[in-house]
């Protein structure tokens, strides 16, 4: 199919910054380029509860002066139109992003209390929004997840931390209008509290390769098990007293032998939002093949 813009006669979506007149204004271009990213991602997630196949992209139109206030508008690319039509099909889901888009962030600027019990429901709302939209007829959909979902609001608080004291940033949506603000409530360890329904934890012994080591002992280590990335805790004082003090020497492409505790929170349907993961005893040091092993006593 051939790329080009959905119908947004119905389904634009604007983005307006107010910055101080009195200075320069490069940190309000600044935000509106970050907002405008995390917007992106947030567009991705969505449509690939439509389709896989599905990319977007954004493109600004109408940019005002005075205060920045520009259209966005969402490229649909590689649309199957399910024998629907593929005009059909781009106004099913460009009606579909705009409006779980601007669902989300009203959700996520009531006041707190709200927006904490709201979260954990969120998925099952957007679920709501796409059958409205009848988005059941393009694609197989799946439900937008509560860990893909933290990952974009904390994304758009991100964005927000470029506007300056007295900068505010609105979305407008089919006459409706939505400042959006930094929150501290937002953050990504208070939205995983909030989603939790409960949490598990094991232990097994595993072998991790190593990516990178923490040689300062303030960040966690980076593993590959597998094809998965693992950040991990060592807590194992032993080992990393040696390890700092020169006496056991490990470095990116070692493996290690280790103890490792996980624990593992899921949300309300059951799907997993994190895995943390803490090495309580590091058992061995593998180096590469050819080299020599070291044995932890």
């Amino acid at each position: 199919m051939e790329d080009s813009s959905m119908d947004t006669n119905k389904n634009i979506f604007s983005l307006t910054v107010d910055y101080d007149k009195t200075s320069s204004p490069s940190s309000a271009f600044k935000a509106i380029g970050e907002i405008i990213e995390s917007l992106e991602k947030l567009d991705s997630v969505l449509v690939k509860s439509v389709d896989s196949k599905i990319e977007t992209d954004t493109i600004l139109e109408n940019l005002e002066n005075g205060s920045i206030k520009t259209k966005l508008i969402t490229i649909l690319k590689n649309v199957d139109d399910k024998g629907l039509g593929e005009l059909e099909v781009k106004r099913i889901i460009g009606k579909f992003l705009v409006k779980a888009k601007y669902f989300i962030l009203k959700r996520i600027e009531t006041d707190e209390e709200l927006s904490v019990e709201a979260f954990k429901h969120l998925p099952n709302e957007i679920d709501l929004i796409a059958t409205e939209a009848g988005v059941r007829k393009v694609g197989i959909y799946t439900s937008v997840t509560s860990r893909e979902l933290i990952d974009r609001v904390v994304g758009i608080q991100e964005s927000l931390k470029y506007l300056r004291s007295g900068d505010k940033a609105y979305f407008e949506y089919d006459g409706n209008k939505i400042e959006v603000k930094q929150r501290e409530y937002l953050s990504e360890s208070n939205l995983v509290g909030i989603v939790t329904r409960e949490s598990l934890s094991s232990s097994s012994i595993m072998f991790l390769r190593v990516r990178k080591p923490d040689y300062l002992g303030d960040t966690k280590w980076i593993f590959k098990h597998g094809k998965t990335e693992v950040k991990a805790i060592i807590t194992d004082k032993d080992f990393l007293n040696d390890f700092h003090d020169r006496k056991i020497k490990v470095q990116p492409g070692d493996s290690i032998k280790c103890e490792v505790k996980v624990v593992s929170k899921y949300d309300f349907n059951s799907d997993l939002i994190s895995a943390e993961y803490e090495i309580t005893k590091v058992i061995e040091v593998i180096p590469p093949e050819n080299s020599t092993q070291m044995k932890i006593s």
